[in-house]
């Protein structure tokens, strides 16, 4: 008895499930956005397995330490090779762990790294950003990403929520011009995203040289701004720089309708308008045509003798899709509505023109308009008209019996 469980003990051992990780070895070191090769061995019984790749921070991996799941649970074991592009995690010790089955194996500790792959070049370290400039933001990426989607955001110091500046879904210029709209003095880092990767720039600071004086009164707070109609600002200057020449940008921000906070990038709507006031016209004035979705706004105007000065909260309402919609429908069916009754009333009208020049003396021969032949009495593609009853003509036929 004793000998027949030990053999069925060495053989439970023999015929164990196992898995073996051969790539990454101890002390490899793996840079963010590389390409990396995964690979092991496994026995025979499990290579039709589900099979699981994780990346863990802890040796043993548990399932109360942080981990990645890299390769969800396959029907198939990747033929013991799996590439993977590094992602962006925080640069650390980490081990893979390979899982196929019930049956698992820990890599030994390899190193990931940050290369930098995508480099912020501007804003330099420490620049000085004055609000309502126009600024050049710079980065590069690796050539092989082509034109992968960008995102761009602005990065407060103290832990404030991102600003998002700009995104496009594919393409990758290297630089963004931005106008820099009123906002909170402060440091910042701009971050550019792209194929799931981020750089950030260098610290640097907005600051507000600019004097908040002109004072921009209309649209006012209860107006109502309707899409694709004219709207009228106005603004008006210190008394002190009523007699100066000047030029304004004009911009519409778009705010938080209950913080009333600017949020994301304010739009110049007209650039270098020429603004002259004097003691009896102390007041600028643009017409600007709104354009745009449904949103709440308010209009920055910027002289270039160093002020500025912003609006109250005003709504814009967008094109109204529903009465465009039902406008379009009602001419539809009058257009239909007309079709059909020419289709009935056709015949009949027809029929009775065709009587009443009969009746003034003229035969009128309906003929097929491809091969002149007498047609029918509502033949519809052409008609003869052969001259009065009993006078001779070039073309005589037969009258229509009607």
């Amino acid at each position: 008895r004793i000998s027949l469980f030990v053999l069925l003990f060495l053989f439970a051992c023999v015929t164990a499930s196992t898995v073996t990780v051969k790539t990454p070895i101890a002390g490899d070191r793996w840079a963010i956005a590389s390409q990396q090769h995964i690979s092991w061995t496994c026995s025979s019984d499990i290579e039709q397995k589900p099979i699981e790749i994780t990346l863990c921070k802890e040796s043993d991996c548990s399932d109360d330490q942080p981990t990645n799941l890299l390769v969800k649970p396959n029907a198939s074991t990747l033929h013991g090779e799996w590439t993977w592009l590094v992602k962006q995690v925080t640069p650390d010790q980490y081990y893979i762990r390979i899982k196929i089955d019930q049956t698992e194996q820990m890599s030994p500790q390899f190193e990931i790294y940050d290369n930098h792959v995508i480099q912020v070049t501007s804003p330099a370290a420490d620049a000085q950003w004055d609000v309502l400039s126009d600024r050049l933001i710079k980065w590069t990426s690796p050539a092989a990403w082509g034109d992968k989607g960008v995102k761009l955001m602005l990065v407060p110091h103290d832990g404030q929520p991102v600003i998002p500046l700009w995104s496009t879904g594919s393409g990758n210029p290297g630089q963004y011009h931005w106008h820099v709209p009123p906002m909170r003095p402060a440091p910042y880092r701009v971050q550019v995203e792209i194929n799931s990767f981020t750089g950030l720039s260098s610290h640097f600071v907005i600051i507000r040289s600019l004097n908040q004086t002109l004072r921009v009164t209309s649209p006012t707070a209860s107006e109502k701004v309707h899409a694709h109609k004219p709207v009228l600002v106005e603004w008006e200057r210190p008394l002190e720089q009523l007699d100066k020449t000047a030029t304004v940008n004009i911009s519409l921000c778009p705010v938080d309708p209950k913080t009333h906070q600017i949020q994301g990038k304010c739009k110049l709507i007209q650039r270098d308008h020429r603004d002259t006031f004097d003691a009896a016209h102390p007041t600028g004035n643009f017409t600007w045509t709104a354009e745009g979705e449904a949103s709440y706004n308010m209009i920055l105007v910027a002289s270039s003798l160093g002020t500025w000065g912003y609006g109250p909260v005003f709504r814009l309402l967008g094109a109204s899709v529903g009465w465009v919609v039902a406008v379009g429908i009602v001419c539809g069916l009058l257009i239909i509505s007309i079709m059909a009754l020419a289709v009935v009333c056709w015949p009949k009208m027809h029929d009775r023109w065709l009587r009443r020049q009969q009746l003034r003396g003229y035969d009128v021969v309906p003929t097929d308009a491809d091969d002149g032949h007498p047609g029918t009495i509502n033949d519809d593609l052409q008609d003869a008209y052969v001259g009065p009853i009993g006078q001779e003509t070039s073309r005589s036929y037969p009258s229509d019996p009607l």
